[in-house]
């Protein structure tokens, strides 16, 4: 999932910067609010290690006046403390994803992988009963219901927006992933490839549609409409 910068959103942000505004702090009155109100810390990259403001601590403080937020941050004796579920994420690249709708981050940083096991949870368990479904009532519909169950939850996935639904969809989206064993054992092999070859290049075009498709929720739900033509092969 796609992850952006984030940072603590401050109540009194919108009167620091008016306020920075009116005596004419600064030019940059957006940094300067952040620079009063967030504390920095230090980011290791293979680039060296730089200072950024903190995403998921801020400042005790709770005042309204630039002034006093001034001279109280000259003190250097400030506590910090968490931002709860209150966070502001940068929009430049994304108008909207996933991680920024449920608030995957800090705290709940470890639902963003945990999404991505649930997901890869579903072909996992498919493999045990989706050969036998196909040998029941034959390979045919079998394959038209993980088309469906993909269609299906794929779009509810992109319409209610909660995050238990999220995750159930998740997982449903996975199980329908797992196509090999609703095939012959002579055509299994090649399947399996196809799957493999069809999947990366999903994966390729995949930033290319997002380039143009901002928000995760109106991209998932054009892929999994998409698939809806895969039911032809009904006939």
């Amino acid at each position: 999932m796609a992850e952006t910068d984030h940072w603590c959103r401050l109540p009194e942000y919108n009167d620091l910067v008016e306020q920075c505004k009116y005596i004419n702090a600064t030019a940059n009155c957006d940094l300067f609010a952040k620079t009063l109100a967030l504390p920095k810390e230090t980011v290791s990259s293979a680039c060296g290690t730089k200072w950024k403001f903190s995403s998921c601590l801020r400042y005790d403080v709770n005042t309204t006046d630039v002034i006093d937020l001034m001279n109280t941050n000259d003190n250097r004796t400030l506590n910090t403390m968490k931002c709860g579920d209150k966070m502001t994420y940068d929009t430049s690249q994304y108008t909207s994803t996933a991680v920024q709708e449920f608030g995957f981050v800090c705290d709940q940083y470890y639902l963003g992988p945990l999404a991505t096991s649930v997901l890869l949870l579903g072909p996992f368990l498919a493999n045990i009963f989706m050969g036998q479904l196909a040998d029941r009532i034959g390979r045919r519909p079998t394959l038209m219901i993980n088309i469906t169950i993909f269609v299906v939850f794929g779009a509810l996935q992109s319409v209610i927006r909660t995050t238990v639904v999220f995750f159930i969809c998740n997982f449903m989206v996975g199980i329908a992933m797992f196509v090999s064993e609703i095939v012959g054992p002579s055509k299994r092999g090649s399947m399996t490839m196809a799957c493999v070859v069809f999947y990366s290049l999903g994966f390729t075009a995949l930033p290319l549609i997002a380039f143009f498709i901002r928000d995760w929720s109106i991209l998932v739900l054009v892929i999994s409409v998409s698939a809806a033509a895969l039911l032809s092969y009904w006939w």
